[in-house]
């Protein structure tokens, strides 16, 4: 058996070898789906946050961005825990798939297919004009044009993953 690139070579393998690494990719499939079953009991976001860079946050104001977040209140709340709405929870937004939260079920398909992780520069694109940015969305929302007025949103909504990230770490 060998590994090459992300292929899983068995050509070579004897029979027992061959069967040996069939059970572990199911037991390790078997343990991330039993881990992120437990996370979302807990109440929790089971999906795996890349590291995102910050860039944008750096240039905003969190209370002011606080402020810009009340055009947001009637489809988001920030915690997975909170009632759904018409959109996603966005308190872990940053270095997640889009598209992947598990809680929420309404994504549209050009959201669950866009194949990229939430930066602070697709956040801003996004606000900016999010039918613009990905066509085929559900967003029903015109964009945010004041570039500085993006820019503490997203310090604010960094802010507050921050805020979640170092709850969870306690």
């Amino acid at each position: 058996m060998e590994i090459k690139g992300n292929e899983l070579e068995m050509s070579e393998a004897k029979p027992a070898g061959r069967a040996a690494a069939i059970l572990l990719v199911f037991f390790a499939a078997a343990a991330a789906i039993t881990t992120a079953g437990r996370a979302q009991e807990a109440g929790e976001d089971p999906t795996p946050l890349v590291e995102v860079p910050r860039t944008l946050s750096l240039k905003g104001d969190p209370e002011r961005g606080r402020k810009v977040f009340y055009r947001c209140r009637s489809c988001h709340r920030l915690s997975a825990k909170a009632a759904q709405l018409l959109g996603p929870p966005l308190g872990r937004l940053f270095g997640r798939r889009a598209g992947s939260l598990p809680q929420y079920g309404r994504y549209s398909a050009a959201l669950k297919l866009a194949g990229f992780a939430w930066t602070e520069e697709k956040l801003d694109a996004w606000l900016k004009d999010p039918n613009g940015f990905l066509p085929g969305n559900r967003m029903s929302f015109a964009g945010i044009r004041s570039p500085q007025d993006r820019r503490d949103l997203i310090a604010y909504l960094r802010s507050v993953q921050d805020g979640m990230d170092q709850d969870t770490a306690q």
